[in-house]
């Protein structure tokens, strides 16, 4: 029996395909529960959400909004960024200048595992003067 060599040669790319499929996946969900990590444990120094050190917020975009947390004298020091889910798909701690240390999931909220009241960042924005959702612009 002659074995094909351009058939190996496909089994060997499909193969070595599927092995960097697998490890692609195993990469994205060990980035994922880091990120989360990191989200977690700044959303557990921040405190409540309508906590006293709560200053500001930032629309991303018509989904995401960020609330912004006061330490010392800067008012933008931390920030939680939220989805239309509740899920906290970014934290950015700038307390580090000149850089400050983001942490995110925005290209991938599916894989965030901290979650807050949505009902409660409406309401905290809507007490900053900021209805939620946005109103359509007007032309």
């Amino acid at each position: 029996m002659t074995r094909n060599p351009w058939l190996l040669g496909a089994l060997g790319v499909l193969l070595g395909l599927l092995a960097l499929a697998a490890i692609g996946r195993a990469e994205a969900a060990h980035r994922g529960r880091e990120q989360s990590r990191a989200i977690g444990r700044l959303g557990a120094e921040i405190g409540p959400l309508d906590s006293a050190s709560l200053d500001s917020y930032r629309y991303f975009s018509a989904d995401v909004q960020c609330l912004l947390y006061r330490r010392g004298r800067d008012p933008f020091a931390l920030e939680l960024c939220v989805d239309e889910r509740g899920r906290v798909i970014e934290a950015i701690d700038r307390r580090t200048a000149p850089e400050p240390r983001i942490w995110s999931l925005r290209d991938d909220p599916s894989r965030a595992s901290v979650r807050v009241d949505r009902a409660e960042v409406n309401r905290l924005l809507e007490q900053m003067g900021v209805p939620y959702p946005l109103p359509p612009a007007r032309p």
